[in-house]
């Protein structure tokens, strides 16, 4: 009688540890399944980051680009107001500058192409750095 007793107490115990180990097992096949799909999730948002990194990027030496074209080269967006400093020698003209007027002057056309070289040359630049 005591070893049939011992034995229904060995067999409960048994059955009550395998539905523990079975639940462990299950659990742990879950949170296997979720850590992959995590990880998945994971590496998706690092290349969408990397993407929007570039972009940004992107973006950011087009405005610069634009920024120096128009201060460069004068040239201004549609809607905006271009408000020009002028020294104060240059408040009043010269006489020369009367005589000149409406002559383009050599000093203008330096200046032009030097500017504009010079904006030739940021555009290489930032070509270059891009690739």
């Amino acid at each position: 009688m005591k070893n049939i007793f011992l034995i229904i107490i060995a067999i409960i115990i048994a059955v009550l540890f395998a539905f523990r180990l079975k639940d462990d097992w299950l659990k742990y096949k879950f949170l296997k399944e979720e850590a992959k799909s995590l990880e998945e999730k994971k590496e998706k948002l690092l290349e969408e980051e990397t993407r929007l990194e570039s972009l940004i990027e992107e973006i950011s030496r087009e405005e610069i680009f634009e920024k120096e074209a128009r201060l460069m080269l004068g040239l201004k967006k549609e809607g905006e107001r271009v408000v020009l400093i002028m020294p104060p020698e240059a408040a009043s003209p010269t006489p020369e500058q009367l005589k000149n007027k409406g002559r383009y002057s050599v000093n203008f056309f330096s200046s032009f192409v030097k500017k504009f070289l010079n904006f030739l040359s940021n555009i290489y630049n930032i070509y270059n750095i891009k690739k």
